[in-house]
């Protein structure tokens, strides 16, 4: 089984790794936390590739694989799974239907953008360019970092708590497994 989700190297800013690998089945939820701090520190590197007035080859290639594959798991761990299997255990007070459709408005919202991004972000790699010397693929990069921001504070601070409290262990196993499975 893979266990690196690509990206799990950059640290632009934070200075330390974030660990992705491990055993899912030991604790999904706890890594799907990891996987929300991963994506949070890709945020930086976006904003870092969008400034960076040189190319820079780690944050770049590390940028695009991510792009490319960790980000789209982390899409479907949240929509194939982790949402559905909240809303299946909903307590009528927990009202929170608007943040799922919102969360679910984000995810395609980021797919879209980066589907147009990848092709001028990878044409730049190929050629060694910087982003900030290409002025829609530089803000592209800061809105969805912003956007990205926004929607991994809503993951973390909202979706993760009710999930730890609603999800028996039987939906918690349905999550491992697919997680698993999905980076086999």
């Amino acid at each position: 089984m893979a266990d690196k989700v690509a990206g799990d190297a950059y640290d632009g800013r934070a200075g330390k790794d974030i660990e992705t690998h491990g055993d899912i089945s030991a604790a999904p939820l706890a890594w799907f936390a990891r996987l929300c701090a991963q994506r949070r520190q890709m945020t930086a590197a976006m904003e870092d590739v969008a400034a960076a007035p040189d190319f820079v080859e780690p944050a770049y290639t590390v940028l695009v694989d991510w792009l490319k594959f960790g980000l789209f798991l982390h899409i479907r761990d949240c929509t194939d799974d982790l949402f559905p299997l909240l809303t299946s255990r909903a307590h009528k007070d927990d009202d929170f239907k608007a943040v799922m459709a919102t969360l679910a408005a984000d995810h395609d919202f980021t797919k879209a953008h980066v589907r147009r991004l990848m092709p001028r972000l990878e044409a730049l790699h190929l050629v060694r360019e910087p982003a900030s010397s290409h002025g829609t693929v530089a803000s592209g990069l800061r809105d969805l970092a912003h956007r990205e921001r926004q929607h991994v504070a809503v993951l973390t601070k909202v979706i993760l708590p009710i999930a730890r409290l609603r999800l028996v262990k039987a939906d918690v196993e349905t999550l491992s497994t697919n997680m698993a499975a999905r980076r086999q």
